[in-house]
């Protein structure tokens, strides 16, 4: 595909939703997207403690489940934090945009105490839907 050819595609397709309309709009559609995401997470997370309990796990290793993400996306909000940014390109996810979006904020990043708060409410159901729907794409279903 030449230079014009991807122009040609890219005028016919129009501008990404997310650059089209407003600011209010696109927050509303992140917050709606992020209660499934996190629904999917919460589950998967909770049958796996539901699991862990029924084989006889002890009591701390069922724990692990929750803590374990939610350090690691406290860890990564605290020191690498990717605020949502708003672009053209289509390989831009907008699973991941949203995640940005409620865990760091968009275009800058939240204050540090907001960024935790979200990490420790939100870290490990966020990272359980990740790993779930990793594995979805991976077995070509997602």
């Amino acid at each position: 595909m030449t230079g014009s050819d991807r122009a040609d595609d890219d005028l016919r397709r129009g501008p990404n939703w997310r650059t089209r309309t407003s600011p209010r709009a696109r927050h509303r559609a992140a917050i709606a997207w992020s209660v499934p995401i996190v629904a999917v997470g919460a589950a998967t997370m909770f049958l796996v403690i539901l699991l862990l309990g029924r084989l006889g796990a002890p009591g701390w290793m069922t724990t692990l489940p929750w803590w374990l993400p939610t350090l690691a996306t406290l860890v990564w909000t605290v020191v690498r934090p990717a605020p949502a940014v708003v672009s053209n390109d289509d390989d831009d996810s907008w699973a991941g945009y949203v995640i940005r979006y409620v865990l760091v904020g968009e275009s800058e990043q939240r204050d540090l105490p907001r960024r935790a708060i979200a990490a420790a409410v939100f870290g490990a159901p966020l990272v359980w839907s990740l790993l779930v729907f990793g594995v979805l794409v991976l077995l070509g279903l997602g």
